[in-house]
């Protein structure tokens, strides 16, 4: 039998794609559903964002990995991002990393940003061996930042650069060598690629170093005339099992996971799936490998490698996405052509902006025809483009388009943002010192009253022009002022002392008492 290395990462067996539809399924219990060692989260979906943190989610996150281990993998790292890494996305996702304490920490090996243009997607590379080694510094530097291994995944990819030097698993192989990190082999990406470029996807499986896996993943596509497109909105399909099954027969299984991003089954569907992967699951540790003493990896340049012209490519991608084509240097064939090929990744672009707006903008887009709505949300983002690594934040480029254009709607654009900033703040804490028993105030001295003033909940979110108040505290909450009411909250919320509160008319401490309840006031505290 064929010596193999043994993997250089802790085998977890079975996990999950852990995804916010079945959070309650592991908040409200200790013990995982059966079989379930491990989940996998989104990075970005809980670290801070240049302006927005999810304070919710990351309370959730870390209540759960009370109980369970948590891997983090990433989307926005970029790691081929001529541009270099982002260094606010890089002291953001190491504060993450110390709070969660993850199993381990991964992105794709592809780019998503170039300076501050983001397009929120996968992509490909250059099989260049300057790229080679450019992405091993970089992956190197993420590395030393967060004093841990981390694990790159090969992407799906839909064309091929002319200037490629090298087949993807050759450059897969030579970026883990050179930067001595692990693998997150996606199965179901080598398919797609496999099926759309023509190669064989079992000699590619073969090619890739067992020492590196830390992790499989499987999903599923979508089939659009012959070509595949990487959903993960489907079930995994039998040619993906098929591999999986292969693959572990022949090199042994790291750590395994489904993965669903869309169509998000109920949970007794996505089960099957997983009962699936368990039952053809062989961990690499039972299967006949040797340890051997590790490849030698030659020293990194100690100067960045420069890809210049990689920026300009960069920049002509994300200028053909939200405009005018204007690439050169990728390779079509009889399938489809190099145009063909791009437009998946502009279709790819424009469904998920037009998502994840759509999902901010609930009660917005029930104003306005479908049609005009789908103008709208191209026209505002292509003068509005993404310019955070957060696509949660995307609603802000949004909302300013419509500010700009004094869209006849955006009173409801505007109430649909405050409520999302609420559910975002949901978990927010009150400043230190913040008293919640109003009873308390009796006992203090009158003396002290101007250096005392109400706290309002931290999730509040205030539209003054509107005369409303959104806030979340065990649900979703607004309300609405009139005239004489709405300056008493306004005075609140900026720290009135209570010694000043007959200042203003209408605010007594009945009214007081009526907020409080509400849990629109979270307590009081001396300035």
């Amino acid at each position: 039998m064929k010596s193999f290395r043994k993997s250089i990462f802790t085998n977890y067996g079975i996990g999950h794609g852990l995804r916010f539809e079945h959070f309650p399924l592991f908040l409200e219990s200790a013990q995982a559903p059966a079989g379930i060692r491990w989940v996998e989260v989104i990075s970005e979906n809980f670290m801070a964002g240049p302006k927005l943190q999810n304070t919710g989610a990351l309370r959730n996150l870390l209540k759960i990995r009370e109980n369970h281990l948590v891997a983090l993998h990433g989307v926005s790292l970029s790691i081929g991002s001529a541009s270099d890494l982002n260094p606010l996305y890089l002291k953001n996702l190491k504060t993450l990393v110390n709070q969660v304490q993850p199993i381990s920490v991964s992105d794709h090996l592809c780019w998503t940003r170039v300076d501050d243009r983001n397009t929120h997607d996968l992509n490909p590379i250059p099989y260049t061996r300057r790229h080679v080694e450019y992405v091993a510094q970089q992956i190197s530097r993420v590395q030393d930042m967060l004093g841990r291994r981390m694990l790159i995944e090969n992407v799906s990819t839909y064309l091929t650069h002319e200037r490629s030097e090298m087949s993807e698993v050759e450059f897969l192989n030579e970026v883990l060598k050179r930067a001595d990190c692990g693998m997150i082999l996606d199965i179901n990406n080598v398919y797609v690629s496999a099926t759309n470029h023509g190669f064989d996807a079992r000699k590619f499986l073969a090619a890739l170093p067992t020492e590196r896996m830390g992790q499989v993943h499987l999903a599923g596509h979508s089939n659009v005339d012959g070509f595949l497109i990487d959903t993960h909105d489907e079930p995994v399909p039998e040619a993906v099992w098929e591999l999986y099954d292969w693959y572990g027969r022949k090199f042994g299984h790291p750590s395994v996971m489904i993965e669903r991003d869309g169509n998000i089954p109920s949970w007794p569907e996505l089960e099957k799936e997983i009962k699936r992967m368990s039952a053809g699951f062989k961990p690499n540790s039972e299967i006949s490998l040797i340890a051997v003493p590790p490849l030698a990896v030659a020293p990194l340049q100690e100067t960045l490698v420069q890809v210049e012209d990689e920026r300009a490519d960069q920049h002509r991608w994300v200028d053909s996405l939200i405009g005018e084509y204007s690439m050169s240097g990728i390779v079509g064939d009889d399938k489809k052509s190099d145009r063909l090929r791009f437009e998946v990744y502009e279709d790819a672009y424009w469904i998920r902006l037009r998502d994840a707006i759509t999902a901010d903008f609930i009660e917005f887009k029930k104003a306005i025809p479908e049609e005009e709505y789908d103008d709208l949300v191209s026209d505002i983002l292509s003068r509005y483009p993404s310019r955070s690594y957060s696509i949660a934040e995307l609603g802000l480029r949004f909302l300013e388009g419509l500010r700009e254009s004094k869209h006849p709607h955006f009173a409801i654009a505007e109430q649909d943002w405050a409520r999302n900033l609420a559910y975002f703040q949901r978990a927010s804490v009150a400043a230190p010192g913040v008293e919640t028993d109003f009873s308390r105030l009796a006992l203090e001295n009158p003396d002290d009253f101007d250096k005392i003033s109400v706290v309002l909940h931290p999730s509040v979110q205030m539209l003054a022009d509107q005369k409303c108040v959104y806030w979340h505290d065990h649900g979703a909450r607004e309300k609405s002022f009139n005239e004489q009411d709405w300056p008493a909250i306004v005075a609140l919320s900026k720290g009135l002392p209570i010694s000043q509160w007959e200042t203003i008319p209408g605010l007594s401490p009945r009214m007081i008492q009526k907020w409080t309840e509400e849990g629109l006031i979270r307590g009081y505290q001396k300035n």
